[in-house]
């Protein structure tokens, strides 16, 4: 071919054609090396060595994959994805004008042929035939990958996509463990981690690495591999070895609960961070386990706990209705099980999402569900430490929407019991971790409502009990996130008494300590909504303290800093109702500490605030916000 090339006479000897090309300067061309490699890897790789060998003459050679190839010092450029906007034009471009820059289906193209140059540029072609996108994307939505593919033309590499990757599944470099990893990553939306690779794959996991890799089929993000999306949709139609098939869901299921278990003690290196980016694989194997006729496979969807640990997710990540649906179906679960006090645990969970969301009155009936199964345990068995324990939470979750709806008496009732059972047992265990937490949170629930009654240094001594017993623990095991968010939340209380009884000194060295830690967690876990929270709170805090010392800028800055944690964490998930409300105070604060900018913030807090209030989704306080910004905004005038 090199002979023909350089348009010399057939039969010319191979040695004359290297002469040939070494006589000057020359740039030699070869487009698709795949096609000799495979077919005479050894050979090719000698012909390549003798032409390198020419100082005058220089490669550039093409090939299908990241195969290392001999012969040469290669200086190797892997062609990359398109990034969108590259993506956009070339799709625009092989369309030839038929398509408009705003049409609502590019979008939707674009994203499903991530970036892949030959996709979409025969989609393009396809999409020259119309005037919109609505058609053909409805087309690829029914048939796939199938659609990648230029009417009228023979299957070929460069005509149909499929084509070109059953040509990538074929090749000497791809065998069976390559063929096996394909199909399973058909079936992962969000590609797959190294270590989970080594788990499903085992003895097989690098080899099928390796080919995927050499044949071009896969790309490497850090730490895992992944199909493009019109990739993948090819390999979802691959069938899946029976074991496969099943051991990839049973693998990202027990995943939720073994990564929950350690989430839930606060075991060091438990961040969401580790489960974030396979959010997408823990959906499918639900769906997957739901459709599965394997009875294992089945019967571990009955297990309530799987349900409630894949709720807890939802809940961190900010996703409130996926994780009110994830506990609902914990609820069921538990209901036909018989399980009683997963049961309880369900209704508390659930009303706690009630609550976040602003449902009061559905939080109170959840709550009050739990604390009846919580009763009827305790009573049937007074001796069983772990049904006090669940009585007494149960006692504070019913406090705590007391609180909410303003009725101190019957939340300091609901504490008061609450405190009774945590004393008795962690009196009859003072070595327990559990139980000397329990007390503290105790101590701070009657803080809570001892502050609220105005009763301050009674307030101050109860925060204090509770800050010694966190800030024993915190010590004891400083890679417990529970146990240094515990303390962070004992530095605010301590610091909201010492700033109300006009110690503003104390207060300050109490906020610096709760960020401080805030500040850890959040950088530590970004992912977690709830640490992010924290932290904004913690800032809040700062900064009315600032405001209280005539500090003005660093005042400004805290609620800033705190608006911009709501904003991002409701950019990363609009459902996130929680975050959204939080944000009023800072725009409330802002309005006094940036005048230029006072009506937009108090128009944002309403416009937060007045949505809520008319679907019955704020608390007795907070209703009370309305009318005192509606009056703050009058204030400015017209």
């Amino acid at each position: 071919a090199i002979t023909a090339a350089c348009a010399l006479p057939p039969g010319t000897p191979f040695p004359a054609t290297l002469a040939h090309l070494a006589a000057q300067p020359t740039l030699l061309l070869l487009d698709n090396l795949e096609t000799p490699f495979d077919a005479q890897q050894s050979q090719t790789e000698a012909v390549l060595a003798e032409l390198c060998a020419h100082p005058t003459l220089a490669i550039l050679a093409t090939i299908r994959g990241t195969t290392a190839v001999r012969g040469s010092t290669w200086s190797r450029h892997e062609a990359g994805i398109l990034p969108e906007p590259d993506a956009k034009k070339l799709f625009l471009y092989h369309a030839a004008n038929a398509i408009a820059p705003t049409d609502p289906h590019l979008p939707d193209f674009l994203a499903a042929l991530g970036g892949l140059p030959l996709a979409i540029e025969l989609v393009a072609l396809r999409a020259a035939l119309d005037t919109t996108l609505a058609d053909l994307w409805s087309e690829y939505r029914r048939i796939g990958a199938a659609l990648i593919t230029r009417e009228g033309e023979p299957p070929h590499r460069l005509t149909t996509l499929e084509a070109s990757i059953e040509l990538s599944l074929q090749s000497p470099r791809m065998a069976a463990p390559g063929r096996r990893l394909f199909a399973l990553l058909g079936a992962l939306p969000a590609g797959i981690a190294d270590d989970d690779r080594n788990a499903l794959l085992q003895e097989e996991a690098r080899s099928a690495f390796d080919q995927l890799r050499a044949t071009g089929l896969a790309q490497r993000p850090p730490g895992r591999l992944d199909l493009l999306p019109p990739i993948r949709a090819y390999a979802a139609k691959a069938a899946l070895p029976a074991a496969d098939a099943t051991a990839w869901p049973t693998h990202y299921l027990a995943l939720v609960v073994t990564e929950g278990r350690k989430r839930a003690s606060g075991a060091a290196g438990a961040t969401l961070a580790l489960l974030l980016p396979d959010m997408p694989n823990i959906a499918a194997a639900f769906a997957a386990a739901s459709a599965s006729t394997d009875p294992a496979l089945r019967q571990s969807l009955a297990n309530p706990w799987l349900h409630l640990y894949n709720g807890d997710l939802h809940r961190d990540l900010g996703a409130l209705p996926a994780a009110a649906r994830a506990f609902a179906t914990a609820q069921a679960a538990a209901t036909s099980a018989g399980h009683q006090r997963d049961l309880s645990v369900a209704h508390e969970r659930l009303g706690d999402i009630h609550r976040a969301q602003g449902d009061l009155q559905a939080a109170l009936a959840s709550h009050r569900a739990r604390h009846a199964i919580a009763e009827r345990l305790a009573a049937a068995d007074p001796a069983n430490t772990k049904w006090q324990r669940d009585l007494s939470i149960s006692h504070e979750k019913l406090g705590d929407i007391h609180i909410a709806q303003g009725d101190l008496q019957a939340a300091l009732s609901s504490y008061r019991a609450r405190h009774a059972i945590a004393e008795g047992l962690a009196a009859a265990d003072p070595a327990n971790t559990e139980r000397q937490r329990d007390l503290s949170i105790s101590h701070n629930k009657l803080g809570d409502i001892q502050a609220v009654q105005g009763d301050l240094p009674a307030a101050l001594a109860s925060y204090r009990a509770a800050f010694a017993i966190a800030e024993r623990l915190a010590a004891a095991d400083p890679a417990n996130a529970q146990s240094q968010r515990d303390l962070a939340a004992s530095h605010d209380r301590l610091g909201n008494i010492q700033r109300a009884q006009g110690d503003l000194q104390a207060a300050l060295a109490s906020y610096r300590g709760a960020l401080a830690i805030a500040e850890r967690l959040a950088a530590a876990d970004p992912a977690n909504a709830q640490w992010q929270r924290d932290l904004a709170v913690s800032l809040e805090r700062l900064g009315d303290l600032h405001a209280d010392q005539d500090n003005p800028a660093e005042a400004r800055d805290a609620f800033t800093r705190a608006l911009s944690v709501y904003a991002g964490l409701t950019a990363r998930n609009p459902s996130d109702a929680q975050s959204r409300l939080l944000a009023v105070i800072p725009h409330w604060r802002l309005a006094d500490l940036d005048p230029p900018n006072a009506r937009a913030h108090l128009q944002a807090a309403l416009d937060i605030l007045r949505p809520l209030a008319a679907a019955n989704r704020l608390d007795a306080n907070r209703l009370t916000w309305i009318p005192e910004i509606e009056a703050a905004l009058a204030a400015l005038g017209p």
